[in-house]
């Protein structure tokens, strides 16, 4: 489960904004709240958690900027030792508009639970490497350091066994946590643990539907995807997986590129490839409107909620049925607002999210910026402040009435995080009327002549 997340000088974050999970004194929608307390700390009163939270902001605001600075950290933590060569640089992605940030390192940090233990880690770096990386631990309640790294120079902590050598093999463009976690050191592999279980979705995010696909093998899973997608398309009687050979010709030039290095890698090489692909069933009808036949349809020719819904299905099963946390930016992309509804709804009743999933997504749904659906510690708001760097905060940092009309008042502008829109004759650059000139050529323009 995730408490909170913090990032600064990423992107367009340039100061410190943090995430944060916990649930205030606040007693709307009492359901959408878990408590938390670990077995050993029982003199330590219990931690409420919420099960969701809404990001809202205009475009460009920096909502899809937050949820990659955790994928960005996801992606690091699983993967930099064993992706970067010695010598390459970090990813690094600073606050560009401030000549100081730009040529400062990008700080992440990620509190949260694992084995019911909570965990504090986090990391600073730049392209030449890693500057700062931090683990602590609190399975009593209290918080214990476990380790500090101060670019080559380690500090660990009673609770961190099996690190003799580790740091020799830590490259400054590696995370140690990584390379502890591939040598299977106790509590790094824990953390590693919670991070593969952090499914986070962006426009850059290749093959969501993987996990949709890896059930279609099982057929009591199968039964429950099938009727998931019918809530997109009732029509939808049946799914399977179609395998068949495919030339590499026929595949996008990246994703061709891709196969055959990998066909390289393990020695195979020509110019097919067997590939699995989802397909559909839909009953065939008469004109008196008797089945008359089934008919298969490749997914893709489906309609764009369909596969959308089939992407997501997936991930979703995968969330509530681990208790794990699931981040997804503009998740009503191609919905229809009743699904993107449901799928809310999933994670905050006690009969379909029982290990307490979390749902995190961006959204420009207003019609979910309501008190009707969230808290108002769940809604959450991105904004660009003069200097053009992100902001985040939630409703609950303002005095606002609990009966108050959420949506509207959001869509007014009375907490920010909106476009600042002219009207569309303006923002077309249309003519002054209300000078001689403007007169003239607005005339001129009525008569065809402008």
């Amino acid at each position: 489960m995730l408490i909170e997340f913090t990032v600064e000088n990423f992107l367009s974050f340039k100061d410190s904004s943090t995430l944060n999970m916990v649930a205030g004194a606040l007693r709307e929608h009492p359901a959408h709240t878990f408590s938390y307390r670990p077995t050993r700390a029982s003199r330590y009163r219990p931690v409420s958690l919420l099960k969701s939270a809404a990001i809202y902001g205009a475009n460009a605001g920096g909502k899809s900027n937050l949820i990659k600075a955790i994928d960005h950290m996801r992606r690091m933590v699983m993967h930099s030792s064993k992706e970067s060569q010695a010598g390459e640089p970090f990813p690094h992605f600073p606050f560009l508009l401030n000549p100081r940030t730009s040529a400062e390192p990008s700080t992440v940090e990620v509190v949260f639970v694992q084995d019911n233990i909570r965990y504090r880690y986090g990391f600073s770096a730049d392209s030449e490497g890693v500057d700062l990386e931090w683990l602590f631990s609190a399975p009593r309640g209290r918080e214990a350091k476990l380790f500090i790294r101060r670019k080559d120079k380690f500090e660990f902590g009673k609770g961190m066994t099996r690190v003799s050598g580790l740091e020799e093999k830590t490259r400054e463009n590696a995370l140690f946590i990584s390379v502890a976690a591939q040598f299977n050191q106790p509590e790094a592999r824990k953390i590693l643990q919670w991070f593969s279980s952090l499914q986070v979705v962006t426009d850059d995010t290749q093959n969501i539907f993987r996990r949709s696909m890896a059930i279609l093998d099982h057929a009591l899973e199968r039964k429950r995807l099938v009727e998931f997608i019918r809530l997109a398309d009732h029509s939808i009687s049946e799914l399977e997986i179609d395998e068949a050979d495919y030339p590499l010709s026929d595949l996008s030039e990246g994703i061709s590129e891709a196969v055959s290095k990998d066909l390289e890698k393990i020695g195979k090489k020509g110019d097919m490839i067997r590939l699995k692909k989802p397909v559909s069933h839909h009953y065939s009808y008469s004109d008196e409107g008797a089945r008359v036949g089934l008919e298969k349809f490749e997914l893709a020719m489906e309609s764009k909620g369909t596969k959308r819904i089939f992407d997501l299905a997936g991930l979703i099963f995968f969330a509530v049925d681990n208790g794990s946390a699931l981040i997804i930016d503009e998740l009503e992309c191609s919905l229809h607002p009743r699904l993107t509804r449901l799928i809310i709804k999933l994670f905050h009743s006690e009969q379909t999210n029982p290990r307490n999933a979390q749902l995190i997504f961006a959204t420009h749904d207003q019609t979910l910026f309501s008190r009707k659906f969230f808290r108002r510690d769940q809604l959450w708001m991105v904004s660009k402040n003069e200097l053009e760097s992100s902001e985040l905060y939630s409703l609950s940092d303002f005095r606002v009435r609990p009966d108050s009309s959420y949506d509207k008042d959001y869509m007014l502008g009375k907490y920010g995080a909106v476009p600042v829109l002219n009207e569309p004759v303006t923002a077309f650059g249309a003519r002054d009327k209300d000078t001689e000139k403007g007169k003239a050529q607005e005339k001129d323009r009525v008569n065809g002549q402008g």
